[in-house]
């Protein structure tokens, strides 16, 4: 059947595509409807796959589409099941026409293919299916009724309202609902004159449907912009009894349009017992359009409960109304967090330089974290130019808690004139204010203040002053300048703590005369110094120390020293530069001598796999009869033979075979075999 299928879709689907405007084959045509007029619920709906595509490559007025129409037409007027009419019945919606109305009019009149027919009509273009609708709605019955009424309703059909009234008036308890779900969605003032009697009776089962179906209707005519027709609605629905979500409705509808009672509704939910309503109801402060309407709750915000307050906040600073801005000022110090929480984000959106004592206070008084870090995000915010001056005036007297978050807002708001104060303050007793303020000169100072911190590390060595200078070091513009301020502190320093600091901060500042000054350090008298210039050694970052870091691991006579030698070689060997390949073979080689523990082994082996040299195969491959290391050996075989250029074939080969017989790593194994392949 497929194949049958598939030879009738390119029949019909070669000229489509060829010709312009497409043509389709009547035989094709034929072929297709005809095993679609076979189609029985279970079997394959390919054939109606075949015409969805057709449709979807045509466009409206094509010669096709008006061809595919008159064919469907007929065929909703054949033999064929119901199932096979509701199928096509599906591509009417897409593309019918008012040439196939008739056709779909004879299907509204019988009960087990209205269904179909509304389905088709829904998406009908122009008024004409309306009429056919109207007209079936005077004969239908049953579930037919329903269908129908529906499809009028998800139409919008403004004519067809008389009618669903007249029906609703004699309808049974069945059809009822659906007829007012219809004229809710219809949403216009007539729609809303029928349901008004049933909305005001309180014993009519259906009163509370038709609410709600008004509250749709409200909203309809707010999108159109007839705002009064809405507000007559919205009115009318005021005085019969709701729900809860009815009355929000009511709320939201009449704020919306700016209704002269909309504020009475917002004071009336929020004293009322329902929280939704009240939350809504303060939601909508903001959206009021009489500012004096919105300044009459400023004084709920001494009295309401406290989630209430909190809202209240949020809805004033939404607003930015400035009349609040004192009292949310004052709340800033409640004991209640949440309040307190969001006063304090209030403040930030208000901008006003007032607030910034009351920030200030609340990172000074040990509130709830989540209240600190709310008062700093907001002192963040302020875009006044006094802030900066203000915060920084509050540090010294601050508690020695808060100045760490009062520098840390001063870095974020970047405020490079306070360097200085923050150099101060790197000689904080407290190590917390201490390590802030170097953080901030780090982050905000210049190459100009390293001379000061330079002395400071010289005096007091530790690692955030360390990290400062490298920060302000890194700030120098040229190549091997970065070195100059510390080696020129160094050479009139004699303290080996301080000289020792100094030589880790030559490890990240590098150049070649540091670089000098760190091997000379390597034979210093004090082991101490010894120590820090080994280890600045084994971390520097450029690969001109290659040799000197090699000659070193060689010669060092602590395990510890070469360990750390040996994987900075390791380290700048990895690093991509000019060297020729057969010198980068012999500095592995070198490493392989020298690494007597595992990790190194393993870390020369996975460099020396990825540098691609020549000849890297030949120093791998013993590595293949290490039980300790044969998994990374497996591993780098692989990745050297993807590059390898060896002259000898036979060698990839052999080493290849040899990483497959010995991989546990199915992937890997995978990728060898797959090399391999290639290589035969």
């Amino acid at each position: 059947m497929k194949l049958k299928i598939f030879t009738l879709w390119l029949a019909v689907a070669g000229p489509l595509f060829a010709a312009t405007p497409p043509r389709v084959s009547p035989a094709g045509l034929d072929s297709i409807f005809q095993a679609a007029r076979a189609y029985a619920p279970g079997a394959s709906r390919e054939p109606f796959g075949v015409l969805e595509q057709l449709i979807q490559s045509s466009q409206p007025g094509d010669v096709v589409r008006k061809e595919l129409e008159q064919r469907m037409v007929r065929f909703l007027d054949s033999n064929a099941s119901d199932e096979a009419k509701r199928l096509v019945c599906r591509q009417l919606w897409v593309m019918g026409t008012d040439g196939s109305l008739k056709a779909l009019e004879k299907l509204l009149a019988g009960s087990n293919t209205c269904a179909m027919a509304c389905y088709a009509l829904r998406n009908y273009p122009g008024d004409a299916a309306n009429a056919v609708l109207r007209t079936a709605l005077e004969k239908a019955q049953g579930s037919a009724l329903l269908d129908v009424i529906n499809a009028l309703g998800d139409r919008r059909d403004a004519k067809s309202v008389p009618a669903l009234a007249s029906h609703l008036a004699r309808a049974d308890s069945e059809a009822a609902p659906a007829i007012i779900a219809a004229l809710g969605r219809i949403g216009t003032r007539q729609a809303f004159a029928v349901l008004e009697p049933i909305i005001a009776a309180n014993d009519n089962p259906n009163a509370m449907p038709a609410r709600f179906a008004a509250v749709q209707i409200a909203q309809r005519l707010m999108q159109e912009d007839k705002k009064s027709e809405a507000t007559a609605v919205f009115k009318r629905l005021q005085q019969a009894p709701g729900s809860p979500r009815i009355e929000r409705a009511i709320l939201l509808g009449l704020v919306q349009l700016g209704d002269a009672s909309a504020r009475d509704l917002v004071a009336e939910a929020l004293h009322g017992s329902d929280p939704l309503m009240r939350s809504t109801a303060i939601a909508q402060i903001p959206r009021l359009k009489n500012q004096d309407d919105a300044q009459s709750f400023i004084f709920e915000l001494d009295k309401a409960e406290p989630i209430a307050q909190a809202q209240l906040v949020d809805a004033f600073a939404a607003r930015k109304e400035l009349a609040a801005l004192p009292e949310i000022q004052l709340l800033s110090y409640s004991e209640r967090p949440a309040v307190a929480n969001a006063a304090l984000r209030a403040l930030g959106r208000y901008d006003s330089i007032t607030s910034i004592p009351m920030l200030i206070a609340a990172v000074n008084r040990g509130q709830p974290v989540e209240n600190v870090v709310a008062a700093i995000d907001s002192l963040r915010q302020l875009t006044a130019a006094s802030v900066n001056e203000r915060i920084a005036a509050a540090l010294p007297d601050a508690p020695v808690a808060a100045r760490p978050d009062l520098i840390e807002v001063l870095v974020a708001r970047q405020a490079t004139a306070f360097v200085p104060l923050f150099v101060q303050l790197a000689a904080d007793p407290d190590a917390k204010v201490a390590g802030a303020a170097l953080k901030a000169i780090g982050r905000l100072g210049t190459p100009d203040h390293m001379a000061a911190l330079l002395q400071r590390l010289v005096a007091n060595p530790n690692a955030d002053t360390e990290t400062a200078v490298i920060q302000l070091a890194q700030k120098i513009v040229g190549a091997g300048k970065q070195s100059e301020p510390v080696l020129a502190v160094y050479a009139a320093t004699t303290s080996v703590p301080g000289r020792a600091a100094l030589l880790r901060v030559l490890a990240e500042t590098a150049g070649p005369k540091a670089l000098a000054t760190v091997v000379a350090a390597t034979a210093d008298p004090e082991e101490a110094i010894r120590d820090a210039a080994i280890r600045s050694l084994a971390n520097w970052p450029e690969v001109a120390a290659l040799k000197v870091v090699l000659s070193h691991a060689q010669s060092a006579q602590k395990t510890a020293h070469q360990v750390l030698l040996l994987r900075g070689y390791l380290r700048l060997l990895a690093i991509p530069g000019q060297r020729d390949p057969a010198q980068t073979l012999q500095n592995y080689e070198a490493a392989f001598q020298l690494a007597n523990r595992l990790e190194e082994r393993r870390q020369a082996l996975s460099g020396l796999g990825e540098s691609g040299v020549p000849g890297a195969l030949k120093l791998i491959q013993p590595l293949l009869d290490d039980p300790a290391v044969q998994a990374e050996a497996v591993l780098a075989c692989v990745t050297a033979a993807k590059s390898a250029t060896e002259p000898d074939k036979e060698l990839v080969k052999a080493v290849l075979q040899k990483a497959i017989q010995v991989a546990t790593d199915p992937k890997v194994k995978a990728q060898a075999r797959a090399l391999l392949n290639q290589l035969k």
